[in-house]
């Protein structure tokens, strides 16, 4: 970052990214420690921060609106139950089903690999390859009510920005042309 500003880089042209939210802060302060330029002039931070602040923005061009809620991972889970209890009382009440969280988990993987459920499942969750065909129902059922009630979980915050990139084309000239250079930070991860 100081190199690219040393080369008359302005901070409004520089994307700063990284995993976490402690790595974000550390990031961003120490680039106000080298350069002197306060993290504000930058947009940078967490890949699920930069996306919710492109979603507040530009949201509405892949049907958000702006004033969603962000789900936390229990919200995710409890939201994520009550849908397939709906769906089927009985699923939870099998011992050999899994839990929310795990079946969360396997719908988590699913979109953030961007491969479909079954496959999801039989590369990674074989234990659940007999009841393979309810993810996909139970996922959409998830998605349906998400959507109802204006809210989006961690994963949202990278599929949709995601899909903002590559389904609005306005946009993503707008992003192509405001960054002219974008850093992560521990990109081997």
């Amino acid at each position: 970052v100081a190199y690219l500003l040393s080369q008359g880089v302005k901070p409004s042209e520089i994307l700063l990214l990284t995993f976490t939210n402690k790595a974000a802060k550390e990031m961003l302060h120490r680039v106000r420690d080298l350069t002197g330029i306060e993290p504000g002039r930058f947009w940078g931070g967490t890949f699920h921060s930069i996306g919710h602040r492109a979603l507040r923005i530009y949201g509405e061009s892949v049907g958000l609106p702006r004033n969603f809620t962000i789900l936390d991972a229990d919200e995710s889970e409890s939201l994520l139950k009550q849908v397939v209890e709906r769906e089927d009382k009985a699923f939870f009440k099998d011992k050999t089903n899994p839990r929310p969280g795990p079946l969360f988990d396997v719908i988590s993987l699913s979109r953030n690999t961007q491969l479909p459920l079954v496959e999801t499942v039989e590369k990674n969750f074989p234990q659940y390859s007999e009841i393979k065909h309810v993810f996909t129902p139970f996922a959409a059922a998830y998605a349906k009510a998400k959507r109802e009630q204006n809210v989006v979980d961690y994963d949202d915050l990278l599929e949709l920005w995601l899909n903002l990139l590559t389904q609005t084309p306005d946009v993503a000239a707008y992003f192509a042309h405001r960054f002219r250079h974008v850093l992560v930070d521990e990109y081997q991860d």
